[in-house]
């Protein structure tokens, strides 16, 4: 099985896309997100969005922050 990881994304969607592309010119039979969804950049809603029909993220730093501190990792 082909796994497509992406980590560190941190609001970029720009990027976040082009990854996607990326994982798309070959076959990936499973995409994971890994830590740092949201912060620096300025979509969230747009990153999470896209990032919605992906089986697994897990949250970073940046995301528990968001989320009141409540620890790391979170799983989404």
């Amino acid at each position: 099985m082909r796994l497509g990881v992406s980590t560190d994304v941190h609001s970029h969607l720009d990027r976040l896309l082009r990854v996607q592309d990326a994982m798309n010119t070959v076959v990936v039979e499973e995409r994971w997100c890994l830590s740092d969804v949201v912060g620096g950049w300025p979509d969230p809603r747009g990153v999470i969005d896209a990032l919605r029909d992906w089986p697994l993220m897990l949250g970073g730093n940046h995301d528990a922050w968001l989320l009141g501190g409540r620890g790391w990792p979170i799983a989404c």
